[in-house]
């Protein structure tokens, strides 16, 4: 499996599903799951604030830990 995960940093974590569609759009043939974890701006040690997952069958997926 072809994966790839990355940590993001954003002042407004509702865009999450657009600041992963920036990372995954460009690396979507080279991959087969890519997660995106966007935590709030200085607080990137903590648990993220949501997770995107994007899929090649299943587009993208978000999961909201904190609003």
């Amino acid at each position: 499996m072809r994966e790839l995960v990355v940590h993001v940093e954003a002042f407004d974590v509702s865009r999450s599903r657009q600041i992963a569609a920036v990372i995954v759009e460009p690396r979507r043939a080279q991959f087969d799951d890519i997660l995106v974890y966007v935590h709030r701006v200085g607080r990137s040690a903590s648990l993220a604030a949501r997770r995107v997952e994007w899929t090649p069958r299943g587009g993208y997926e978000e999961i909201v830990y904190s609003k």
